[in-house]
């Protein structure tokens, strides 16, 4: 989100914005990775309750569709409203609104809210535990490896990029040694994120390409997968409240972003600090509103279809 408001003029100015603030939070692919992690960790605990099949992953889109959906729909509507061209044919409508942007780049449109090409990853990466859901244990990483080395030879299929660490984050939960380590639970808490910190600028710095990149973008997520694992007191953590409310927020924020620069900024040459205090302020409310008002039906009703399947 925050390499949305600083990038959105190219450069920055203003107060609260250092000269190197923008390269801290311009690393989208490291965000998108650790986004598969924690997914496939969610969707763990999620099918142990539910068991996975087809019934579940119907479950699984009526509960990620109506925010994908609402996401799509009213910024096209905005760039009508306010004379802004869309340049992209009529079927990118169809092909978006089936989620179908994942499949090859080609089909990376519309351009409208361009975060949720990873929500449309998601959506495979759910269907694909139908395939892979049911090895969890050590046969589980012999699958996790034959999917590495099938990402070897299609570097640029993005569905494939997101599976092993998706199905990386679907496997931790169970290894029975995670349980046996109590007495350094506290330091691994400690020390991981130390680590991410210890590596994140150099990436930044480094600004690696290409497979290294992913490699070292995989590298970090699965530190922090790790430390939300040994993490105890998740549930009593305030994060434990917003991450309820991330999908709406990822979802959100993008558009967001882009219609406050056109109708308010659209004469600055750069992003400054009210610029961004008024875009996050909107995009919260936002957040709030989608999260209380169309993702909490849709986890609703998810939930009732499955136990009804389930009777």
């Amino acid at each position: 989100m925050m390499g949305h408001l600083l990038h959105i003029k190219g450069s920055t100015s203003g107060f609260l914005i250092g000269s190197h603030l923008d390269k801290i939070f311009s690393s989208g692919p490291f965000a998108v990775v650790v986004f598969f992690g924690l997914s496939g960790i969610a969707l763990r605990f999620q099918t142990d309750r539910y068991g996975i099949d087809v019934r579940w992953l119907v479950a699984r889109i009526i509960r990620l569709m109506p925010v994908y959906w609402i996401t799509l729909l009213l910024p096209i509507i905005g760039c009508y409203l306010l004379g802004v061209k869309i340049e992209y044919p009529g079927y990118g409508f169809i092909v978006a609104a089936l989620g179908l942007q994942a499949v090859a780049k080609n089909l990376y449109i519309p351009p409208v809210n361009g975060p949720l090409w990873s929500l449309s990853v998601e959506l495979y990466l759910s269907a694909s535990l139908l395939a892979i859901g049911r090895w969890k244990r050590i046969s589980g990483f012999y699958v996790l490896t034959i999917l590495v080395i099938i990402n070897l030879f299609f570097p640029g299929n993005t569905i494939l990029q997101g599976l092993p660490i998706f199905y990386l984050g679907f496997l931790l939960p169970r290894i029975e040694i995670l349980t046996r380590l109590n007495s350094v639970i506290k330091t691994v808490t400690i020390l991981i994120p130390l680590i991410f910190l210890l590596f994140y600028p150099i990436f930044i710095q480094a600004r690696f390409q290409g497979k290294l990149n992913f490699l070292f973008c995989t590298f970090l997520a699965s530190l922090i997968i790790l430390w939300t694992l040994f993490e105890t007191n998740t549930k009593r953590n305030l994060f434990a409240d917003l991450s309820q409310r991330s999908y709406s927020l990822y979802a959100v924020h993008a558009p967001i972003v882009l219609f406050i620069d056109k109708i308010f900024f659209a004469d600055r040459i750069t992003t400054n600090g009210l610029q961004i205090l008024i875009s996050l302020t909107v995009i919260f409310i936002a957040t709030e509103f989608l999260y209380r008002f169309i993702e909490k039906p849709s986890i609703k009703y998810s939930r009732k279809y499955l136990t009804n399947q389930a009777l």
